[in-house]
């Protein structure tokens, strides 16, 4: 499964239609959007792209390890990524997938043709590797201080989502808690080196048996950009 890889694009809803075109022309069969809204300070917002404001969204969209350059050098150039509020990309593993068909489907294989070979060119681009996305589902209203502890552990910002929560009677009376249905995701983007420390510090304010009720996990990240970096960090 190494050679598909999950792209995901942080930016502002009016860039989406051309994010779906650019994943399509760079052979990804599938994409799909989440919404969501911004969680970093004012101060990190200047500093950072994509992650601010109540405006954005998450293109999430299935590509091969082939044109992974290419998809990041198009989307950069097209999107102006790396300016200042301008968006965040990165990429994440697939690690397993059932059935053939769905390989193939997911890795635009279907016809058996190959890709051209110009979609296999590298890139100049220069993609910022050491980074982990943590997850934190809490309940609705929990999300800011699930960010504001993940600052203050080292973390510069976040983006929120809204979901909706499916617990088990039974994990309900083991637990000795109520899931509630409203949730949101937090999803945070950390350097390798603070992940075990921003997710402690999360767990200890809104973990599962704090009224936040909050489940926290983290994956992997492949290549990043957007980042922008100074010398106190992100």
């Amino acid at each position: 499964m190494e050679r598909l890889k999950l792209m995901h694009v942080v930016c502002n809803r009016n860039k989406i239609d051309r994010v779906i075109k650019i994943l399509k022309n760079n052979q990804s069969n599938f994409q799909y959007i989440m919404y969501g809204k911004g969680g970093a300070s004012e101060e990190i917002c200047s500093r950072i792209g994509g992650m601010c404001g109540n405006d954005k969204s998450i293109v999430v969209g299935v590509i091969q390890e082939d044109v992974v350059n290419k998809v990041f050098e198009s989307l950069i150039k097209k999107l102006k990524i790396g300016v200042a509020g301008s968006g965040v990309l990165f990429t994440t593993p697939v690690n397993d997938l059932i059935g053939t068909y769905t390989y193939r489907f997911l890795a635009n294989d279907l016809g058996g043709v190959k890709m051209e070979e110009e979609n296999k060119s590298k890139s100049n681009i220069k993609l910022e590797r050491g980074y982990d996305l943590i997850y934190v589902i809490v309940n609705a209203d929990y999300s800011e201080l699930a960010i504001e502890t993940s600052r203050e552990a080292g973390a510069k910002g976040a983006t929120i989502i809204n979901a909706k929560g499916s617990g088990s009677p039974e994990a309900n009376l083991l637990l000795g808690i109520s899931i509630k249905p409203e949730k949101e995701v937090v999803m945070i983007l950390v350097e390798n080196e603070i992940k075990e420390e921003v997710m402690k510090k999360i767990a200890e304010k809104v973990g599962l048996s704090s009224e936040g009720q909050g489940i926290i996990f983290s994956q992997k990240v492949d290549y990043a950009y957007g980042l922008v970096k100074t010398k106190d960090g992100i």
